[in-house]
């Protein structure tokens, strides 16, 4: 990938893992608006500790009522716009729709608009009036069984340079362009259930009596693809590990 110009745009984004507590798991990140979508997902990646093993993709939608959560549930009506890592199945989708329809009697839902995620920058969607000033939520959907959503909020933008001055001090590497400002909260476990799992693990290394605490413990520090060996406090991260990480992908 070209590298990006000191002088291009910096996105600042707030990126909050959907039915965390205690804490709420979120990451405030400083990344290119010409970034693609495919490469943003590597970003997330590092920045939440995720271990890249299942797959993703990007909605674009209708603002929620405030204080309303996301879920699986949510009316196809609200999406305006999905990102997608590949295009397999995107031919067969309407005839599928199509004979539902004609099985239950209802009309098919709405077709949504799709994208590649390596056809689509932060900028275009951002930017794009369509979507910008509050019209819009930007949501990163990872592991399609376990069901993580990142709501992104674009905070503010600034010019890149005067960006890693500002705000990126203690960035690891000199011309780093993605980096990580702030945040809150320990990495989920991969494969751990969906949110409801992952409140569980947490009880497990709090001193739960619950049965499957003491399997719950082994599983996270032996098996788990992004556990820990010395166990689990939810409050801990480091925001300096979290750079590193992204230095690395050079994006």
């Amino acid at each position: 990938m070209p590298p990006h110009s000191d002088l291009e745009d910096t996105y600042i984004l707030h990126v909050r893992l959907a039915h965390t507590k205690d804490p709420t798991i979120s990451r405030v990140l400083c990344v290119p608006a010409d970034l693609e979508f495919n490469l943003f997902h590597l970003v997330l990646q590092a920045a939440f500790g995720w271990a890249e093993t299942h797959l993703y993709k990007f909605t674009v939608s209708k603002p929620l009522p405030r204080g309303q959560e996301r879920t699986r549930l949510m009316p196809l009506e609200n999406d305006l716009l999905t990102i997608h890592d590949s295009d397999e199945g995107w031919d067969d989708e309407e005839p599928m729709l199509a004979a539902m329809a004609r099985l239950t009697g209802r009309p098919p839902p709405p077709t949504i608009p799709k994208a590649l995620a390596s056809e689509r920058t932060l900028a275009s969607v951002f930017a794009d009036p369509q979507f910008a000033n509050g019209k819009a939520e930007v949501v990163y959907e990872y592991d399609f069984g376990d069901g993580w959503y990142h709501e992104i909020t674009l905070l503010g933008k600034a010019e890149g340079d005067f960006a890693r001055k500002q705000i990126g001090k203690g960035v690891p590497v000199e011309g780093q362009m993605t980096w990580c400002v702030a945040g809150e909260g320990h990495p989920c476990a991969e494969d751990a259930g969906g949110p409801s799992g992952w409140e569980e693990v947490k009880r497990a290394f709090a001193g739960s009596t619950e049965p499957r605490a003491a399997e719950l413990r082994e599983w996270y520090t032996t098996y788990c693809s992004n556990g820990d060996r010395e166990g689990l406090n939810p409050w801990k991260w480091d925001i300096f590990e979290v750079n590193q990480r992204l230095a690395s992908l050079h994006c």
